[in-house]
């Protein structure tokens, strides 16, 4: 029942943003939301495997610490941390939920609210623990699951953003002057943390990463976190069609420019 309710939800949205958005813009706010890839073009697709952007459109554990990270910043503005950190795990599970579940969103769902378990329990110190647990418990049910990328990109994430976050914070006074944007800061510096955090990985499997790739990545992954969060505002304004329409049109310049970046250079 909850998972029919659930769909009933996403198509509701997916609809909504068809309506509003036209084309590839419609198609790639619903893939950087829920990791689907049905209506992309071939030519499209194309483009953002040239461009290495198709990560973006893939459900991943990307996705998760980019939202977790920016809503985070946001509760923290208007709830105390234990608060907060409940109410990001509570987003965490809805996400995964609208994802339907898809494994790669599963494992780092779980690192995901491991991370944030600690600042529920007020014991921020215990967060590495926790993700070791989280990823020994994961192994232990699938010892094969150490061979899949996915799960590899998803804990790499989650420790980079335990254990470089807070270094590049401390060391570096551009990391701590891009963190302070509104809106958009939190994302980004999430966004860098993951890409240095996951190198090593994406070397080892896919042998090497091209100059254009890390050129188009730098200019358009800064728009990720600020498209996903008006996404979902908007839809969970879906139900209330007008005031939907504003905030998705208000990610339509986002949109294109995601879109010609990864699709010309």
């Amino acid at each position: 029942f909850f998972l029919a309710v659930i769909d009933r939800v996403r198509q509701h949205v997916v609809s909504t943003i068809r309506q509003v958005l036209p084309g590839n813009s419609a198609s790639l706010l619903t893939g950087i939301l829920f990791g689907s890839k049905e209506a992309f073009s071939e030519r499209f697709i194309e483009g953002l495997r040239n461009t290495g952007t198709l990560h973006v459109v893939a459900a991943s554990g990307m996705n998760v610490s980019i939202l977790a990270s920016f809503v985070m910043a946001i509760f923290l503005r208007f709830f105390k941390r234990r608060i907060a950190a409940v109410l990001v795990v509570i987003t965490i599970f809805f996400y995964a939920s609208l994802a339907f579940f898809q494994p790669a969103i599963v494992r780092a769902s779980i690192m995901g609210i491991a991370l944030f378990a600690a600042s529920i329990l007020n014991r921020g110190g215990e967060a590495r623990w926790l993700l070791l647990l989280a990823g020994y418990s994961m192994l232990l049910v699938d010892p094969l699951l150490i061979f899949d990328v996915g799960f590899q990109l998803s804990f790499v994430e989650t420790a980079g953003l335990l254990f470089l976050l807070p270094l590049f914070e401390k060391t570096s006074q551009w990391f701590q002057r891009v963190k302070s944007i509104p809106l958009v800061g939190e994302g980004v510096t999430t966004t860098i943390i993951a890409q240095v955090a996951t190198l090593p990985i994406l070397l080892a499997n896919f042998g090497g990463i091209s100059a254009v790739s890390v050129l188009v990545n730098g200019l358009v992954l800064w728009t990720v976190p600020t498209v996903m969060l008006l996404g979902i505002i908007a839809g969970l304004l879906s139900f209330l069609t007008i005031l939907s329409y504003p905030i998705l049109l208000a990610t339509l310049p986002l949109l294109v420019l995601f879109e010609r970046m990864s699709n010309k250079l």
